[in-house]
């Protein structure tokens, strides 16, 4: 079981790796628009995915600079959220703290309940990092309530995948 489980690692890894490497090709010849924005935020997820915490950081401020200059909306949420995941896993709560609560602000003022629902998981998974459980309930039941509004499957699994560990 090891072996097999060793193996789907580095073919996930594999998969990552190729994945940042088409990023970083479109990213030489993207105009400075929506898609150019997406791209920065996706390669910052994929980076703090396989652990580049830093890089993705730095790839996420870029794609939030940008989001606003051309007045993106959405483009600055997912950005937000990104780089507030990765704030989060190099220890610096505060900082993602406050990009995931910038990010629910205009998801509110959009009226987009998925992306609300994923910023208040984000901002409960800060809580739960800082060994605020309650906060953290309180986020998980916020964004679970907003997933099943909108019948977002996924998100209502991962919500309660998340309660359980608050109940844990």
């Amino acid at each position: 079981i090891g072996v097999v489980e060793t193996s789907f690692s580095f073919r996930s890894l594999f998969s990552q790796n190729a994945k940042i490497d088409s990023l970083f090709t479109l990213l030489r010849t993207d105009k400075e628009d929506t898609n150019k924005v997406i791209h920065l935020a996706d390669l910052s997820g994929k980076l703090m995915h396989v652990g580049s915490y830093d890089s993705a950081v730095v790839y996420g401020q870029k794609s939030i600079e940008l989001a606003e200059k051309i007045s993106y909306q959405r483009g600055i949420v997912s950005a937000c959220n990104n780089t507030g995941e990765a704030y989060r896993n190099l220890g610096n709560f505060p900082k993602a703290l406050s990009l995931q609560l910038r990010a629910l602000d205009i998801s509110e003022k959009l009226g987009d309940k998925n992306r609300m629902a994923s910023s208040y998981s984000s901002i409960g998974n800060v809580y739960y990092n800082q060994g605020n459980n309650k906060k953290y309930l309180e986020c998980q039941l916020s964004a679970l309530k907003l997933y099943e509004e909108t019948n977002n499957k996924t998100g209502i699994g991962w919500c309660y995948n998340n309660i359980g560990l608050a109940y844990q």
